[in-house]
């Protein structure tokens, strides 16, 4: 059992959230938080404590480092937390929100997200905004074989019952993992290559015309079938200038822009993670009536994603986006296998339905006694690997109507049958002794 925590409280009035100055917390948290946590821990022992709404605050200011380790004390060794207790912290696992452009192997992490756009039920979302059930569990399989997780939220309604369509999105994705549960569950993102973590297809997209470039996807994509993260959009524009004077240009998102005009390869240019964006801004002289073509390229990483490319005639004092007929094009990659490791079985995830011969043009390299098998199916896969390491599989021998009856995601098993360790060295009947150290 796991508990979510919020560690301010929107209207609480020994400290009125977003109100009353950040500085002032002290009272809120020493007798109103902390007696509140304490209480709650020690009557019900959640062996996981989500924190949330710390982006305000530092650690220090909400004793975090204290609460901690006497949770981790009360609770035991089963206690674990995660990463939202003030700006700040070294504590517990990563909660990205609504991302996945992520990979690291190092610290535990789950993306944080709702089946919709919200963390509530939301009468204002319509059925877009719903994650699909082919989306859910290829999404959940993504995040495994890239070394993390998903915590997953559904909103109640008003009086405690779960929305239908969230009803359904679960009952599907828990009917999938009962059959394709064990490459999920205690199994961890490949280990071997990123050649050999997925097999991506390259797509794009064109864009509804837009006249302005100023956007900010929170929790959201620029259009449906598109990740929130790990994109790129080009968008190209010609502009005419309405009046003579000194235009200040500036551009800005969230990773990286590059403008280039006529005038030359790169006239702006921003990234995120650098101290000085000094090109991100640029002073040209334009005259009336005077045309120039823009091309504006936006590279999205992880988390948030927003861009923005504006003009200033007052010198800086306001700014308006750059009006033009642009035409986008926004570029990704759709994955379409993945993998997941657990001891000596690998599991290769297709998220297209597979035909009788299967064909992977780098393969994983598998020894000779090698059983592939079909989750959710009897019988075993016939395969071959040549010296290129291409691997072709034979699923002749599976009935058709167990295949038929696999929806989703569909899991190999192969398990890697490793010699014996006593066999290992031997060679024309001698066998090879280490010495010990």
């Amino acid at each position: 059992m796991g508990f979510y925590y919020s560690l301010p409280e929107w209207t609480n009035p020994r400290h009125v959230w977003m109100q009353d100055p950040d500085s002032a917390i002290g009272d809120y948290v020493n007798n109103y938080m902390v007696p509140q946590f304490k209480e709650l821990v020690s009557l019900y022992h959640p062996e996981v404590m989500f924190a949330d709404g710390d982006w305000q605050n530092l650690a220090e200011e909400f004793r975090s480092a204290e609460l901690i380790n006497w949770y981790y004390d009360e609770v035991g060794p089963e206690a674990i937390v995660n990463d939202r207790w003030g700006r700040g912290t070294q504590h517990g696992f990563k909660t990205p929100e609504y991302s996945e452009g992520l990979y690291m192997e190092s610290v535990p992490w789950a993306e944080c997200r709702g089946i919709g756009r919200s963390f509530g039920f939301n009468r204002n979302e319509d059925l877009d905004n719903y994650i699909t059930d082919k989306e859910l569990i290829q999404h959940f399989c993504w995040l495994v074989a890239h070394g993390g997780g998903m915590t997953l939220n559904v909103g109640p309604m008003a009086d405690g019952t779960i929305p239908l369509i969230q009803q359904e999105r679960l009952r599907t994705l828990g009917k999938w993992l009962e059959v394709n549960g064990e490459a999920i569950y205690g199994a961890s993102g490949h280990r071997g290559s990123l050649e050999g973590i997925s097999n991506d297809v390259r797509c794009k997209e064109n864009l509804p015309p837009s006249t302005a470039i100023d956007y900010d996807w929170v929790r959201n994509a620029p259009m449906k079938g598109v990740p929130v993260d790990l994109f790129r959009i080009q968008w190209k524009g010609d502009v005419v200038f309405p009046e003579e004077g000194d235009y200040i240009f500036k551009v800005e998102g969230d990773d990286e822009v590059r403008v280039s005009s006529e005038l030359g390869d790169t006239m702006l240019l921003y990234r995120k993670d650098w101290v000085d964006n000094s090109m991100s801004q640029r002073t040209l002289h334009m005259k009336k009536g005077e045309r120039m073509s823009f091309c504006v390229d936006y590279y999205e990483k992880d988390l948030e994603a927003k861009v923005a490319f504006k003009w200033s005639l007052d010198g800086g004092k306001s700014f308006q986006p750059v009006y033009s007929n642009w035409c986008g094009t926004v570029y990704w990659h759709r994955t379409t296998r993945c993998f997941t490791d657990k001891d000596d079985t690998l599991y290769m995830i297709e998220f297209e339905r597979p035909n009788t011969i299967v064909e992977i043009e780098h393969g994983p390299s598998l020894p000779k006694n090698t059983k592939i098998t079909l989750l959710g199916t009897s019988g075993t896969v016939k395969w071959r690997q040549g010296s290129n390491r291409k691997l072709t599989l034979d699923l002749s021998e599976i009935p058709q109507k167990e295949i038929n009856n696999l929806d989703h995601a569909w899991v190999f098993k192969i398990v890697r049958k490793m010699p014996k360790p006593e066999m290992m060295g031997k060679k024309n009947g001698r066998s090879k002794v280490k010495q010990k150290m």
